[in-house]
């Protein structure tokens, strides 16, 4: 005898899909039921001029002064520096008589560094944070060389939404399509530049904050001379540069470190 009280069991393929709606629920999938954040044009005019700017650097020399502080100590050095945008950079640590201390390399996938006083050889794949490792400050080596290219290190943002900022300079927050601020820019007008950015992650906690202080003329460009960048950690780390050359060649074999032999 057939119990009619007792339901239809249910086809396997329906709780499939009911499994499916629910993770696609919970992780984003419906976003679009959402109303998006509401854009400004003319902000949005602003931030795609300063993301713009020096867009024809091919590449980039330099010797620079660095300084690096935290709640302990400072080091403060000479830096050699060769840059092929947007991702490759070397770096070489002096001494006061010029002589390369320390070497660090990323050729767009993996970093290199050694230490010529030891011979200690590092190697790790280059990240989105990958100078945490290095200086404790989580920015990739694209985003440095963007700062470095007087640009900020633009993420992908769904609105720009001006706010209220000193005197003479325009702020605006980039918003993403869940209504979280992913970047704080502070912007130029007449000179259409960045001043200043703070970055954040995903979770709403800033990443980083840079600060453009000085600017002058190298070659065909105007590149910041004078950057400092720092961190929630408290390690900040000033970058002024005294001498620079741009669109050089350079040997991409020069991004790309052994160990000492």
């Amino acid at each position: 005898m057939v119990n009619r009280s007792m339901p239809a069991p249910v086809p396997r393929y329906r709780w499939l899909w009911l499994a499916l709606w629910l993770v696609l629920a919970v992780t984003g999938g419906c976003s679009w039921i959402l109303e998006p954040p509401s854009d400004d044009p003319g902000a949005r005019r602003m931030v795609e001029r300063a993301a713009a700017a020096n867009a024809d650097l091919y590449s980039l020399k330099g010797l620079a002064q660095v300084q690096l502080d935290d709640d302990r100590r400072r080091i403060a050095g000479r830096i050699a520096v060769a840059a092929v945008f947007p991702d490759k950079i070397r770096l070489e640590w002096l001494s006061s008589m010029g002589q390369p201390l320390t070497s660090f390399a990323g050729n767009g996938a993996i970093i290199t560094i050694v230490s010529r006083g030891d011979g200690k050889f590092y190697r790790f794949r280059q990240s989105r944070k990958a100078l945490d490792t290095v200086v404790h400050i989580p920015i990739g080596i694209e985003e440095l060389l963007s700062v470095m290219a007087g640009r900020p290190p633009v993420p992908p943002f769904e609105a720009a939404q001006p706010a209220a900022a000193p005197d003479g300079l325009v702020q605006i927050g980039l918003i993403n399509r869940w209504r979280r601020t992913m970047a704080n820019l502070t912007i130029e007008p007449q000179q259409q530049r960045v001043a200043a950015m703070r970055a954040f992650n995903d979770d709403g906690e800033w990443r980083y904050a840079v600060k453009w202080l000085e600017w002058e003329a190298c070659g065909a460009y105007v590149l910041p001379r004078r950057i400092a960048i720092t961190a929630p950690s408290g390690v900040g780390l000033l970058l002024t540069v005294d001498r620079c050359w741009t669109d050089v060649e350079i040997d991409p074999e020069m991004f790309t470190l052994a160990p000492l032999k």
